[in-house]
Protein backbone atom coordinates (compact mmCIF):
# COMPACT_ATOMS: atom_id res chain seq x y z
CA UNK A 1 0.00 0.00 0.00
CA UNK A 2 3.15 2.34 0.69
CA UNK A 3 5.35 1.35 -2.01
CA UNK A 4 5.45 1.67 -5.64
CA UNK A 5 7.83 0.55 -8.69
CA UNK A 6 7.71 2.32 -11.85
CA UNK A 7 9.29 2.85 -14.94
CA UNK A 8 8.79 4.29 -17.97
CA UNK A 9 10.33 4.50 -22.18
CA UNK A 10 10.19 7.47 -24.35
CA UNK A 11 10.87 8.39 -27.63
CA UNK A 12 11.35 12.03 -28.84
CA UNK A 13 11.63 13.87 -31.89
CA UNK A 14 12.45 17.06 -32.93
CA UNK A 15 12.53 18.75 -36.29
CA UNK A 16 15.98 22.03 -36.52
CA UNK A 17 14.77 25.56 -35.92
CA UNK A 18 14.53 27.69 -38.92
CA UNK A 19 17.61 29.86 -37.13
CA UNK A 20 19.88 27.42 -37.03
CA UNK A 21 19.33 26.37 -41.09
CA UNK A 22 19.50 30.13 -41.97
CA UNK A 23 20.47 32.67 -39.81
CA UNK A 24 23.45 34.39 -41.14
CA UNK A 25 25.87 36.56 -38.85
CA UNK A 26 29.02 37.46 -37.86
CA UNK A 27 31.52 38.67 -34.78
CA UNK A 28 34.81 38.26 -33.67
CA UNK A 29 36.14 35.86 -31.71
CA UNK A 30 39.31 35.43 -29.53
CA UNK A 31 41.34 31.88 -30.64
CA UNK A 32 44.69 30.11 -31.30
CA UNK A 33 45.32 29.88 -34.85
CA UNK A 34 47.65 27.11 -34.80
CA UNK A 35 48.60 27.26 -38.46
CA UNK A 36 49.53 30.76 -38.97
CA UNK A 37 51.06 30.25 -35.71
CA UNK A 38 53.67 27.45 -37.14
CA UNK A 39 54.16 29.46 -40.11
CA UNK A 40 55.37 32.19 -39.02
CA UNK A 41 58.03 30.29 -36.35
CA UNK A 42 59.09 28.38 -39.63
CA UNK A 43 59.37 31.76 -41.18
CA UNK A 44 61.29 33.56 -38.76
CA UNK A 45 63.78 30.38 -38.03
CA UNK A 46 63.90 28.71 -40.80
CA UNK A 47 62.42 25.37 -39.56
CA UNK A 48 59.64 23.78 -37.44
CA UNK A 49 62.24 22.60 -34.91
CA UNK A 50 60.98 23.42 -31.60
CA UNK A 51 57.77 24.86 -32.25
CA UNK A 52 55.73 24.34 -29.60
CA UNK A 53 51.69 25.29 -29.90
CA UNK A 54 51.57 26.69 -26.18
CA UNK A 55 54.25 29.45 -27.10
CA UNK A 56 51.49 30.36 -29.80
CA UNK A 57 49.19 33.68 -28.91
CA UNK A 58 45.34 34.13 -29.10
CA UNK A 59 43.90 36.67 -32.45
CA UNK A 60 40.62 38.39 -32.93
CA UNK A 61 38.89 35.98 -35.50
CA UNK A 62 36.23 36.94 -37.63
CA UNK A 63 33.63 34.49 -37.41
CA UNK A 64 30.61 34.29 -39.94
CA UNK A 65 27.71 31.87 -38.71
CA UNK A 66 26.04 30.63 -42.04
CA UNK A 67 24.06 27.77 -42.87
CA UNK A 68 25.55 24.17 -43.77
CA UNK A 69 24.39 23.98 -46.93
CA UNK A 70 26.36 27.19 -48.02
CA UNK A 71 29.69 25.33 -47.21
CA UNK A 72 28.78 22.37 -48.69
CA UNK A 73 27.55 20.47 -45.50
CA UNK A 74 24.46 17.82 -45.47
CA UNK A 75 21.01 19.23 -44.43
CA UNK A 76 20.41 19.15 -41.07
CA UNK A 77 18.46 16.30 -39.90
CA UNK A 78 15.68 15.65 -36.75
CA UNK A 79 17.19 15.13 -33.54
CA UNK A 80 15.92 11.73 -32.52
CA UNK A 81 15.99 10.37 -28.32
CA UNK A 82 15.77 7.47 -26.24
CA UNK A 83 14.68 7.46 -22.56
CA UNK A 84 14.38 4.82 -19.77
CA UNK A 85 14.43 4.96 -16.29
CA UNK A 86 13.46 3.37 -13.03
CA UNK A 87 12.61 4.39 -9.82
CA UNK A 88 10.41 3.74 -6.82
CA UNK A 89 7.79 6.17 -4.13
CA UNK A 90 7.60 4.60 -0.88
CA UNK A 91 5.83 6.52 2.35
CA UNK A 92 7.93 4.97 5.02
CA UNK A 93 5.25 6.69 7.69
CA UNK A 94 2.41 9.49 7.42
CA UNK A 95 5.07 11.83 7.60
CA UNK A 96 7.70 10.89 5.90
CA UNK A 97 8.38 9.72 1.70
CA UNK A 98 10.72 9.17 -0.17
CA UNK A 99 11.43 8.93 -3.90
CA UNK A 100 14.66 7.79 -6.17
CA UNK A 101 14.52 7.75 -10.14
CA UNK A 102 17.42 6.50 -12.47
CA UNK A 103 17.12 8.39 -15.79
CA UNK A 104 19.25 7.49 -19.58
CA UNK A 105 19.06 9.13 -22.36
CA UNK A 106 20.55 8.88 -25.33
CA UNK A 107 20.10 12.00 -28.31
CA UNK A 108 20.76 11.47 -31.97
CA UNK A 109 21.52 13.80 -34.56
CA UNK A 110 21.68 16.69 -31.82
CA UNK A 111 22.10 19.90 -32.87
CA UNK A 112 24.87 21.83 -32.21
CA UNK A 113 26.62 24.51 -33.60
CA UNK A 114 30.47 24.13 -33.81
CA UNK A 115 32.82 24.99 -32.05
CA UNK A 116 35.56 27.70 -33.71
CA UNK A 117 38.55 26.62 -31.42
CA UNK A 118 37.82 23.00 -32.11
CA UNK A 119 37.36 23.80 -36.22
CA UNK A 120 40.90 25.68 -36.01
CA UNK A 121 42.38 22.30 -33.66
CA UNK A 122 41.19 20.37 -36.58
CA UNK A 123 42.44 22.39 -39.59
CA UNK A 124 46.20 22.60 -37.75
CA UNK A 125 46.11 18.28 -37.11
CA UNK A 126 45.06 18.71 -40.56
CA UNK A 127 47.24 20.58 -42.45
CA UNK A 128 50.38 20.14 -40.49
CA UNK A 129 50.55 17.38 -38.38
CA UNK A 130 48.68 15.52 -40.21
CA UNK A 131 46.90 13.12 -37.63
CA UNK A 132 43.72 14.07 -39.10
CA UNK A 133 42.41 13.20 -42.52
CA UNK A 134 39.70 12.16 -44.37
CA UNK A 135 36.47 13.58 -44.52
CA UNK A 136 36.75 16.20 -41.43
CA UNK A 137 39.56 17.67 -43.21
CA UNK A 138 37.34 18.14 -46.60
CA UNK A 139 35.14 20.03 -44.14
CA UNK A 140 37.54 22.02 -42.12
CA UNK A 141 38.93 23.11 -45.62
CA UNK A 142 35.66 24.28 -46.42
CA UNK A 143 35.11 26.30 -43.43
CA UNK A 144 38.68 28.08 -43.34
CA UNK A 145 39.78 29.84 -46.28
CA UNK A 146 43.17 30.90 -46.24
CA UNK A 147 45.25 32.79 -48.13
CA UNK A 148 49.39 32.56 -47.77
CA UNK A 149 51.38 35.38 -47.82
CA UNK A 150 53.56 35.94 -50.89
CA UNK A 151 56.46 36.86 -48.49
CA UNK A 152 56.32 35.03 -45.57
CA UNK A 153 54.13 31.89 -46.82
CA UNK A 154 51.98 32.64 -43.96
CA UNK A 155 48.66 31.07 -44.28
CA UNK A 156 46.11 33.77 -42.88
CA UNK A 157 42.68 33.14 -42.49
CA UNK A 158 40.67 34.91 -45.30
CA UNK A 159 37.39 33.61 -44.50
CA UNK A 160 36.10 32.19 -41.57
CA UNK A 161 32.79 30.17 -41.41
CA UNK A 162 30.69 28.31 -38.57
CA UNK A 163 27.62 26.92 -38.76
CA UNK A 164 25.41 24.14 -37.06
CA UNK A 165 25.84 20.28 -37.43
CA UNK A 166 23.96 17.38 -36.08
CA UNK A 167 26.05 15.88 -33.29
CA UNK A 168 26.39 12.28 -33.64
CA UNK A 169 25.29 11.07 -30.10
CA UNK A 170 24.89 12.44 -27.12
CA UNK A 171 24.57 9.89 -23.76
CA UNK A 172 23.84 10.74 -20.08
CA UNK A 173 22.44 8.55 -17.20
CA UNK A 174 21.56 10.20 -13.67
CA UNK A 175 20.04 9.19 -10.67
CA UNK A 176 16.97 11.61 -8.89
CA UNK A 177 16.20 11.58 -4.89
CA UNK A 178 13.79 13.39 -3.18
CA UNK A 179 13.06 12.87 0.52
CA UNK A 180 10.18 14.80 1.97
CA UNK A 181 9.16 15.03 6.38
CA UNK A 182 6.05 17.03 7.42
CA UNK A 183 5.57 17.21 11.23
CA UNK A 184 2.78 18.82 13.13
CA UNK A 185 3.79 20.18 16.62
CA UNK A 186 1.99 22.87 18.93
CA UNK A 187 4.57 25.51 18.13
CA UNK A 188 3.46 25.33 14.18
CA UNK A 189 4.38 23.07 11.39
CA UNK A 190 7.94 21.94 9.88
CA UNK A 191 8.94 21.02 6.32
CA UNK A 192 11.96 19.33 5.06
CA UNK A 193 11.89 18.57 1.24
CA UNK A 194 15.89 17.76 -0.33
CA UNK A 195 16.29 17.17 -3.80
CA UNK A 196 19.47 15.14 -4.80
CA UNK A 197 21.13 14.98 -8.47
CA UNK A 198 24.14 12.75 -9.13
CA UNK A 199 25.78 12.52 -12.78
CA UNK A 200 26.35 9.16 -13.16
CA UNK A 201 28.06 9.89 -16.88
CA UNK A 202 27.64 12.08 -19.81
CA UNK A 203 29.60 12.02 -22.96
CA UNK A 204 29.01 13.40 -26.52
CA UNK A 205 30.55 12.01 -29.75
CA UNK A 206 30.49 14.24 -32.69
CA UNK A 207 30.79 11.55 -35.73
CA UNK A 208 30.24 8.35 -35.74
CA UNK A 209 34.56 7.80 -35.69
CA UNK A 210 35.37 10.37 -33.36
CA UNK A 211 36.27 10.09 -29.68
CA UNK A 212 33.51 10.04 -27.34
CA UNK A 213 34.10 13.43 -25.25
CA UNK A 214 33.69 12.10 -21.75
CA UNK A 215 32.12 15.31 -19.46
CA UNK A 216 32.85 13.62 -16.30
CA UNK A 217 36.23 12.81 -16.34
CA UNK A 218 37.75 15.30 -18.89
CA UNK A 219 36.77 19.20 -18.93
CA UNK A 220 36.17 20.55 -22.15
CA UNK A 221 37.05 24.14 -23.13
CA UNK A 222 33.66 25.54 -22.41
CA UNK A 223 34.32 24.18 -18.63
CA UNK A 224 31.93 22.00 -17.57
CA UNK A 225 27.98 23.26 -17.23
CA UNK A 226 26.79 20.34 -15.23
CA UNK A 227 28.24 19.58 -11.90
CA UNK A 228 28.68 16.17 -11.06
CA UNK A 229 25.83 16.42 -8.42
CA UNK A 230 23.97 18.81 -7.11
CA UNK A 231 21.55 19.23 -3.81
CA UNK A 232 18.72 21.56 -2.79
CA UNK A 233 17.47 21.18 0.80
CA UNK A 234 14.99 23.61 2.54
CA UNK A 235 13.34 23.85 5.62
CA UNK A 236 10.10 25.68 6.35
CA UNK A 237 8.21 26.57 9.63
CA UNK A 238 5.04 27.57 9.52
CA UNK A 239 3.19 29.06 12.20
CA UNK A 240 -0.18 31.24 12.26
CA UNK A 241 -0.17 33.79 9.42
CA UNK A 242 3.92 33.53 9.32
CA UNK A 243 6.08 31.43 7.53
CA UNK A 244 9.97 30.92 7.05
CA UNK A 245 11.80 29.01 4.36
CA UNK A 246 15.73 28.78 4.76
CA UNK A 247 17.44 26.51 1.61
CA UNK A 248 20.66 25.33 1.01
CA UNK A 249 22.05 24.64 -2.55
CA UNK A 250 24.76 22.57 -2.98
CA UNK A 251 26.49 22.20 -6.70
CA UNK A 252 29.20 19.55 -6.48
CA UNK A 253 32.73 19.77 -8.51
CA UNK A 254 33.16 21.39 -12.23
CA UNK A 255 35.87 21.46 -14.24
CA UNK A 256 38.01 24.51 -14.95
CA UNK A 257 37.03 26.27 -17.84
CA UNK A 258 39.84 27.14 -20.05
CA UNK A 259 41.37 23.21 -21.02
CA UNK A 260 42.18 22.10 -23.72
CA UNK A 261 43.69 18.60 -23.88
CA UNK A 262 44.86 18.69 -27.74
CA UNK A 263 47.25 21.41 -26.92
CA UNK A 264 48.22 21.81 -23.58
CA UNK A 265 46.69 24.99 -23.07
CA UNK A 266 44.96 23.80 -18.99
CA UNK A 267 47.43 26.62 -17.01
CA UNK A 268 46.30 28.71 -14.66
CA UNK A 269 46.50 32.65 -15.71
CA UNK A 270 47.60 33.11 -11.65
CA UNK A 271 49.28 30.53 -9.86
CA UNK A 272 51.09 28.54 -13.06
CA UNK A 273 49.65 25.34 -12.54
CA UNK A 274 49.41 23.20 -15.43
CA UNK A 275 46.27 21.04 -14.48
CA UNK A 276 46.99 18.62 -17.32
CA UNK A 277 50.35 17.56 -16.02
CA UNK A 278 48.62 17.64 -12.16
CA UNK A 279 45.16 16.13 -13.07
CA UNK A 280 43.42 18.73 -10.92
CA UNK A 281 41.03 19.54 -13.45
CA UNK A 282 38.11 19.98 -11.03
CA UNK A 283 37.05 23.07 -8.84
CA UNK A 284 35.41 22.98 -5.29
CA UNK A 285 31.84 22.86 -4.30
CA UNK A 286 29.82 25.93 -4.32
CA UNK A 287 27.60 26.51 -1.42
CA UNK A 288 25.01 29.03 -0.94
CA UNK A 289 22.07 29.80 1.20
CA UNK A 290 18.74 31.52 0.64
CA UNK A 291 16.38 32.85 3.57
CA UNK A 292 12.66 33.60 2.90
CA UNK A 293 9.98 35.21 5.67
CA UNK A 294 6.47 35.71 5.11
CA UNK A 295 3.54 37.32 6.67
CA UNK A 296 -0.54 37.68 5.88
CA UNK A 297 -1.55 40.86 7.78
CA UNK A 298 -4.90 39.95 6.90
CA UNK A 299 -6.50 37.52 4.11
CA UNK A 300 -5.73 40.16 1.42
CA UNK A 301 -2.40 41.73 2.58
CA UNK A 302 1.02 39.98 2.03
CA UNK A 303 4.69 40.64 2.52
CA UNK A 304 7.72 38.39 1.90
CA UNK A 305 11.46 39.28 2.77
CA UNK A 306 13.91 37.37 0.48
CA UNK A 307 17.33 37.40 1.04
CA UNK A 308 19.42 35.78 -1.91
CA UNK A 309 22.99 34.35 -1.04
CA UNK A 310 22.13 35.05 2.99
CA UNK A 311 26.24 34.61 3.67
CA UNK A 312 27.35 36.35 0.52
CA UNK A 313 29.43 33.32 -0.48
CA UNK A 314 32.40 33.09 -3.45
CA UNK A 315 31.91 31.13 -6.48
CA UNK A 316 35.05 28.62 -6.84
CA UNK A 317 38.25 30.21 -7.83
CA UNK A 318 39.20 29.25 -11.61
CA UNK A 319 42.30 31.16 -13.14
CA UNK A 320 42.56 29.24 -16.27
CA UNK A 321 40.53 32.16 -17.92
CA UNK A 322 41.80 33.34 -21.29
CA UNK A 323 39.91 36.34 -22.22
CA UNK A 324 37.76 36.94 -18.50
CA UNK A 325 39.78 38.83 -15.59
CA UNK A 326 39.33 39.12 -11.78
CA UNK A 327 37.20 37.62 -9.83
CA UNK A 328 38.57 34.74 -12.16
CA UNK A 329 35.28 32.68 -12.18
CA UNK A 330 33.33 30.87 -14.86
CA UNK A 331 30.64 33.54 -15.41
CA UNK A 332 28.47 31.01 -17.45
CA UNK A 333 28.43 28.06 -15.02
CA UNK A 334 27.47 30.53 -12.20
CA UNK A 335 25.51 33.72 -13.21
CA UNK A 336 24.93 36.23 -11.47
CA UNK A 337 27.38 35.06 -8.35
CA UNK A 338 29.40 38.31 -8.75
CA UNK A 339 25.80 39.94 -7.10
CA UNK A 340 27.10 38.42 -4.32
CA UNK A 341 24.44 39.15 -1.33
CA UNK A 342 21.00 40.91 -2.10
CA UNK A 343 17.65 41.46 -0.47
CA UNK A 344 14.56 42.06 -1.74
CA UNK A 345 11.27 43.08 0.14
CA UNK A 346 7.81 42.13 -1.98
CA UNK A 347 3.88 43.18 -1.07
CA UNK A 348 1.24 42.07 -2.17
CA UNK A 349 -2.57 42.96 -2.19
CA UNK A 350 -4.92 40.68 -3.26
CA UNK A 351 -9.05 41.62 -3.67
CA UNK A 352 -11.98 40.05 -5.65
Amino acid sequence: DNFLVRAGYTESFRAPDKALVFFNSGSFQTAFDYVSCYDQYVFVNGSDVGFDTDDCDTRDIFTQRIGGQEVGLDPLDAEKGDTWWLGFAWDATDNLSLRVDYTNIELGQRTITQNSQGLLNDDYECNVTGTLTGGDCDIVDAQIIRAPNPVTGVRGIQNFYRTAINQFEERASYIDVRIIYNLNTEVGQFRFQGDYNRVLSHETQTTPTSEPFDYQNRPDNNGADDFNSSFVGSLTWSYSDFSTTLTAIYRGRGTVMECEFRDNNCTGRVTGEDYQETGNYRIDEYVTWNWTAAYNFTDEFLTRLRVVNLFDEKPPWDDTHLQFYPPWYNTFTYPGAGIGRYAALEMEFTWQ
